[in-house]
């Protein structure tokens, strides 16, 4: 940040904003990407950006800075979702003052995606604007060959008493609209993502979220049964992606 010019004291003020998670995932210049778009961003404000990752690539990374409110996650993911773009990577951060650092990698996956950076920027702004809670996902029909790519989801719970929230693994079938059904049905059992790695390696997805309910305690056996149930539902190969009620 020096070098772009910024005098000590907003480096240090910026830095100090960011969650201390984020200088062990990110690189050193997508964390200055991410301080430097902050410093004219006020308390409580919304920030949304987005960059090509490299000029020959149609890859863009999109960052959101903004205050928590339930079903935030969900918003951001269906909204990238009908915007056209598949989700390769992401990470979900909690920051300071109950803020959130999420950073998510996409692809144009629909022809009405055009890589355009700008064009993203304003979809999620508009989105983010409005009532997030009555976004839904896409309804999209699997592509052939990927209905010939099956194995059985894997989900998993463990308790995370140090994060005080519960850690829920998913394993399966990559599939297009597969991370914005996954949200609306954590949004739908009024759950709270307090962090998430988001990977994708070919036609498998390995996802992993924190999560707490919306009392902000960790699932119970009840709670993790509902989800569980919802999800093996969502995940069902021969359901049109969409399709959720």
């Amino acid at each position: 940040m020096r070098g772009l010019g910024y005098a000590e004291d907003v480096i240090e003020r910026q830095l100090a904003a960011m969650p201390d998670e984020g200088f062990v995932r990110f690189r050193p210049e997508q964390l200055v990407w991410q301080a430097a778009s902050l410093v004219e961003i006020h308390k409580g404000g919304t920030l949304v950006k987005v960059r090509r990752i490299a000029p020959e690539s149609d890859a863009l990374e999109v960052f959101v800075h903004s205050p928590d409110r339930d079903g935030l996650f969900a918003a951001i993911v269906m909204t990238l979702d009908r915007s056209g773009y598949g989700i390769h990577r992401a990470r979900v951060l909690d920051g300071p003052e109950d803020a959130i650092f999420d950073t998510f990698e996409v692809t144009p996956a629909d022809s009405f995606a055009d890589g355009d950076a700008a064009r993203l920027e304003a979809q999620l702004r508009k989105a983010l604007a409005g009532d997030i809670q009555i976004l839904r996902p896409s309804r999209r029909v699997m592509p052939r060959r990927l209905k010939h790519f099956r194995f059985a989801p894997r989900i998993e719970f463990i308790d995370a008493r140090e994060q005080h929230c519960t850690l829920l693994n998913l394993v399966a079938p990559d599939r297009p609209g597969l991370l914005a059904d996954v949200a609306h049905v954590l949004r739908d059992q009024r759950l709270r993502v307090h962090d998430a790695r988001i990977a994708t390696f070919g036609e498998r997805a390995e996802d992993q979220f924190q999560l707490t309910d919306h009392h902000d305690q960790p699932l119970d056996d009840s709670s993790r049964q509902s989800l569980r149930t919802a999800l093996m539902a969502c995940l069902e190969p021969d359901r049109d992606s969409g399709d959720l009620r």
